[in-house]
């Protein structure tokens, strides 16, 4: 059976601190819609699996400098 003690919708708030920015930065990317969101009645939540795997498409690979100048 599912454990059900880990929380899977997020406030503005808790999305806020779990990905380390403002919550003016949360409801500016709510409001461009970049981020994935739930509305729940008038409520805004977050799946926490849809945020992890949105941080994962955000990701940048470095860039090897190395190899780029032996071309």
């Amino acid at each position: 059976m599912e454990d059900r003690t880990t929380k899977r919708l997020l406030t503005v708030d808790e999305a806020a601190s779990y990905l380390g920015m403002t919550k003016g930065s949360i409801y500016q990317h709510i409001h461009e819609r970049t981020i994935p969101f739930v509305k729940v009645g008038r409520a805004v939540r977050f799946d926490l699996e849809r945020i992890d795997c949105w941080i994962k498409e955000q990701s940048v690979e470095p860039f090897d400098y190395e190899s780029s100048r032996r071309r």
